[in-house]
Formats: C-alpha cells, structure tokens, sequence
C-alpha cells in the first residue's frame, strides 16, 4: 500500500507540491514531495512567542511544483542533506528520491510472493514437504530426509 501511495506522490509531484506538517511552540516537521523528490525539513524557531496567534498542530497543504527552494544547492530525485541557521532559528533538510522510497516499500511484497511460489512448488503432490525431493519413485517414505508423506502419493505409469 505505501508502494502504491508512493508511485501517486511520484506522478503527482511532476505537476504539485503535497506537503503534510506538524508544528510545536519551538519546533516543526514536514515531508513534502516535490518534482521526484521527498523533503523531510526539521526547523527550530528561537523567536518563540505565546502570544502570536499561531496555530500548532497538524497542517496539509498542496500548489505548484516548485523548483525554487530556498536549500539552495539541491538538485531534485538525488540524495541530500543540508543545514542553515539563520535569523531566530535553524533547520535541516534530508531529500530522498521517490524511485528509492518505491524500491524499499515494493522489497517485502515481492519477497512474499517469491515466499508463496517457492511453498506452491514445493506443496505439490509428488514432492516431500520437508525437503523437496522428488517421490515418484518411492511414494511411502522420502529417500533424502526420512520423512513420511501425510498421504500416499499417486503414482502414473
């Protein structure tokens, strides 16, 4: 399922930027997918205020695509990190590529379906299903390990 949602992000960020945020009195996190690219910014503000009317919490939001970030010196579906301080605060950026977000969330629903092709081979009749060997020729007991089939095995002459 996150394979799939990453695929969309993917296409989509071609033509939108889709960013999701949460933000703290100090500090904010948001992910933004961006021109084949995912941006994980990390800001810390010094300038903290009570009384500025902000609202914290979770914030969403979608526009344009963008090729101007203000991380100036990143190059879009590469691998990247930076950190800025600048007046009142700091922050960091990590940009990771769409292509290897999909490459790792697609690894363990390929290996399950390896997983059950491998069992299926292996569960069907005329195979003993501890080791794999071939019983055509001796239906009643696995030569290779010893064990003894749950049913006897049909053999076609």
């Amino acid at each position: 399922m996150l394979c799939a949602a990453t695929v969309v992000l993917w296409v989509r960020s071609q033509r939108h930027l889709d960013g999701a945020g949460y933000s703290f009195p100090r500090r904010s996190i948001t992910v933004q997918s961006n021109i084949s690219t995912i941006y994980l910014f990390l800001e810390h503000d010094d300038r903290y205020d009570p009384n500025n009317g902000r609202n914290y919490g979770w914030e969403f939001g979608s526009g344009k695509e963008s090729s101007d970030y203000w991380w100036h010196g990143f190059a879009h579906d590469e691998f990247g990190y930076a950190y800025d301080s600048y007046h009142g605060g700091s922050g960091s950026v990590w940009s990771v590529p769409h292509w290897f977000i999909v490459c790792l969330t697609a690894a363990l629903p390929s290996w399950q379906v390896v997983k059950k092709q491998y069992r299926r081979r292996r569960n069907k009749n005329g195979v003993c299903r501890a080791c794999g060997y071939d019983l055509r020729a001796t239906p009643n007991r696995c030569p290779e390990c010893g064990t003894i089939p749950a049913k006897a095995i049909k053999v076609e002459t």
